[in-house]
């Protein structure tokens, strides 16, 4: 009797891992994995993982997040860091996080804001370090958007496809395996905000649109959407959206009071916002260098940044609003597809300024599961836009990339990669390369985003016609 029962356990763990195996996910996750361990200690861009390496320093050394300078961010990223840290240290042994080069010091002010602020380069252990939590996220995000698909259509190669449109995009892949940012953490729980509130999980829903918010604040627009598709879903119902709308913001003041929970212990509130009044700020304040062109963009588009914020924020509003009346005699079904369309269109109007390339991370998800469920023709502002702003990403960072595989390795010499980045500065059409890069993949990235929105009035419009 129990050699059968050991048989029939044999048999099932055999029939399991065929099953797992043969699953269409399973080609997806492992060609993006092979792609991202590839580029992880090869490519790293040097400025922002130099911040992430002196914070980590800074707690380590027992100041809180906002004691010292170098943090510019929400707390959430730095708990991550906090963790990344402790692992690195004291499981892993890694005590070295980077090194002092003098060859750079000659061009620092050349490639200030765009490369490096100092002459530290991070070492390649570092910098695969703190890639491996983004890279998870990335496989979360994955298998949570190919469940999504999957519920809707029934099929599970479209769902595969789905998940691919977001595991193998461009900027996916460069943003956690190059860049080493942490806009993925941030779609990471937007995504499971919408996929939440879909089975009226309305607690949870408000934990996680919170803990998207305090990750990056672009996912706050969100907000209204959500609430507006609870009002549409219980209309007629006050009890139902009196609860279910307290029960959303419980959970957003649960997460909100846990997160801030150190920074107000300490008195560091105020400067947790910094990440906000820092952007702000330097949008309203000139700086000496504003006759060259790239600062003009710099500081002129942060100007701008601010300014559309009070167009962005009513034009969400009204969204929300259609949300709201046009979801009237709507089934569940239908109210859910208008969520996710308006999810997408919420992300991608308020972005439409053309932002820093990691930003447009929020937009992927909502955009894959429309290519593979409504309309096969968005795969053309998916190629543009990603393409466009892994180019853009690029125009910025260049050949600084290279900068830990020269200080620490025998591949490329640091000065070949000192001469590379020096390169990019070389005037074309009367200014630098880069600038002229910066600005052709600035306007290609754009152009992607802004065909969202053409092909959806154009599905709108034939369904119409159609209708």
């Amino acid at each position: 009797m129990q050699s059968m029962e050991q048989g029939c356990t044999g048999d099932r763990f055999k029939e399991r891992f065929v099953r797992s195996v043969r699953h269409p996910l399973l080609p997806v996750i492992m060609t993006g994995l092979m792609i991202r361990l590839i580029l992880m200690p090869l490519l790293t861009y040097a400025y922002d993982i130099s911040f992430w390496a002196t914070t980590i320093q800074n707690i380590m050394s027992g100041d809180g997040l906002y004691d010292m300078p170098g943090y510019y961010y929400s707390p959430v990223w730095g708990y991550i860091l906090g963790a990344v840290g402790f692992i690195g240290n004291v499981l892993l042994g890694i005590t070295s996080m980077g090194g002092f080069f003098e060859e750079l010091l000659p061009g620092i002010e050349l490639f200030e804001n765009c490369y490096t602020s100092t002459a530290i380069v991070t070492t390649i252990e570092f910098n695969i370090l703190i890639k491996v939590p983004l890279i998870l996220s990335d496989v979360l995000v994955a298998w949570m958007l190919y469940s999504l698909v999957k519920e809707k259509t029934g099929d599970e190669r479209k769902a595969a496809t789905g998940a691919a449109l977001w595991f193998l995009c461009p900027i996916v892949i460069y943003m956690s395996s190059i860049h080493a940012t942490f806009d993925t953490f941030s779609v990471l729980f937007t995504l499971l905000s919408v996929m939440l509130l879909r089975k009226e999980h309305y607690l949870l829903a408000g934990m996680s649109i919170a803990t998207a918010t305090f990750t990056k604040l672009f996912p706050a627009y969100l907000i209204v959407v959500l609430v507006a598709y609870t009002l549409a879903r219980h209309r007629g119902d006050r009890n139902a959206i009196g609860k279910n709308i307290m029960k959303m913001a419980a959970g957003a003041l649960i997460i909100t009071l846990l997160i801030y929970a150190p920074m107000l212990l300490d008195g560091t509130f105020a400067e947790s916002f910094f990440f906000i009044t820092a952007r702000v700020g330097g949008a309203s304040v000139p700086t000496e260098s504003e006759q060259d062109l790239f600062a003009l963009l710099s500081s002129g588009g942060m100007r701008i940044v601010t300014i559309v914020q009070f167009v962005i924020l009513p034009g969400i509003c009204y969204l929300a609003y259609r949300m709201y009346t046009g979801g009237k005699g709507k089934t569940e079904e239908e109210l859910d597809d208008r969520l996710l369309l308006l999810a997408l269109v919420t992300t991608t109007f308020s972005l439409a300024w053309v932002p820093s390339p990691q930003y447009l991370l929020i937009i992927i998800p909502f955009l894959a599961y429309h290519i593979v469920a409504k309309d096969r023709r968005l795969i053309v502002p998916w190629v543009v836009m990603s393409v466009g702003a892994v180019l853009f990403a690029f125009s910025t960072s260049n050949f600084s990339l290279l900068l830990s595989l020269g200080a620490y390795t025998d591949i490329i010499e640091l000065g070949t990669v000192i001469s590379l980045m020096e390169s990019m500065h070389v005037p074309v059409f009367g200014m630098p390369f880069q600038q002229l890069l910066f600005i052709i993949t600035g306007i290609i990235e754009g152009v992607g985003m802004w065909m969202i929105f053409l092909y959806i009035y154009l599905r709108r419009r034939e369904h119409v016609v159609n209708g």
